[in-house]
Parts: structure tokens; sequence; C-alpha cells
């Protein structure tokens, strides 16, 4: 990429708006791979990748590429704006290329970035994340906590079903809980749901829900 391009981008100038608006995304993968363009317009051009339509048949494995690329770029802004990507990559992007990478980003230094990686491995259904996810939510504030939850119940783990069950004693939370509960839960969370169910009753028919789909499952995976 030239000088004078470089500069019109940094000063937020054209081209790169009409990048995105094209769908350009060779031109949008030179931008994040490109180091003397200034972090914060690399980030938001990542932000910008899972809402582009898929327009030629190579698209997404540029994309990718370049996602890969920017997990390992110095400012840990990029690496953590790429990682979260790959969480909300569409249908029509194959990222089992990107596991290996997001894995070497379960030791990054930066807190953040290691807790976008376990979100996207958790995401992809990959049990690596499982350990650095319990350290996390050992660590957590009130704000970071339930996201780190979440990505333990998107993972069918035990640790997962255990604190969205507590969850269900936080108004707050309660309901939010019970949808990840209908989804994962096992017989260990009807009991806590029937409590939820009579301490909120007028979420009653979403605790009810929970209950009945977990008794759907546990029957299914029974027969």
């Amino acid at each position: 990429m030239d000088a004078a391009t470089i500069r019109a981008i940094n000063n937020r100038n054209e081209p790169l708006r009409t990048w995105v608006d094209e769908g350009n995304v060779h031109r949008l993968a030179e931008v994040i791979a490109e180091p003397r363009i200034k972090f914060n317009i690399r980030r938001w051009t990542i932000r910008r990748f899972h809402g582009l339509d898929r327009r030629g048949v190579d698209d997404g494995l540029v994309l990718v590429a370049a996602l890969i690329g920017a997990l390992a770029d110095e400012n840990p802004w990029v690496r953590s704006a790429a990682a979260e990507e790959f969480y909300a990559a569409p249908d029509w992007w194959d990222v089992r290329a990107a596991a290996p990478p997001l894995r070497r980003l379960l030791a990054d230094p930066d807190d953040r970035v290691r807790l976008d990686a376990a979100i996207a491995l958790s995401g992809m259904g990959d049990q690596a994340a499982k350990a650095p996810l319990l350290e996390l939510a050992d660590t957590a504030n009130d704000h970071t906590r339930p996201t780190v939850i979440a990505a333990l119940a998107r993972l069918h783990t035990p640790e997962g079903e255990a604190a969205m069950c507590r969850y269900l004693k936080d108004r707050k939370h309660s309901e939010w809980a019970a949808g990840w509960l209908a989804e994962m839960g096992t017989k260990a969370s009807i009991r806590p749901l029937k409590r939820a169910r009579r301490w909120h009753p007028f979420a009653r028919d979403d605790y009810t829900a929970a209950i009945r789909e977990i008794e759907r499952r546990t029957a299914q995976q029974t027969m």
C-alpha cells in the first residue's frame, strides 16, 4: 500500500469507507495487515468483517487469513478485535484454521485478548478454552463474569451449569440463566429452576420452559 493511501486512511478520508461499502475484501485485508495504519482504524476495519456480504468464491478464505494474521499483531486491541470476529463469524467462513492461533492467545499477557480468544474457541466447541475460562471466572469482575460463565456454558461444562444455577438466585440474571440452562442444563438444574420459579412468579413460564426442555433432552438421552 502506497504512502499516500496510508495517509488518507489515517486521516479518515477515502478510500477505506468505500472499500467497506463495496465489500472489497482484498483491500480491507491489506488495511489490517498494514502496521503504518493507526491501530484504532485497523480495529474498526476488523469489526466490519462479519457484516460483509459474500461477493466472490474466495472471500471467506481472504477474510479468515487476514484475521489469523491479526491474531499475531503487536497491538493487543487488534488481537482482541480479530478474536471477537471469529466468534461472530458468519456461516460462509471456514474458521477451523483459526483454532491453533486462538489457542496460543489463551496465554496472551493481555486479559482482554485471553478472554476474547477463549470466547471464540467456546463458539467453536473447543475444550481447550475450558481451563483459561475457569481461571478468568475466578478473577473476572461483575461486568465480565457473565460473559465468561456463558462461554463455559457454551462448552457444556459442569462448572458452567453450576454457575448458571447460582445466577438463578440473582433477579437481574435469573431469566438469562434459565435460557442457558434450557440449552445445556442437566437433571441437576431442575431443582434450582423450580426454586427460581417460586422466587420469580412473573417469569414462571421461562423457568417452566427450561425445566421441560431439560426433561425432554434427558428422556432422549436415556432412550
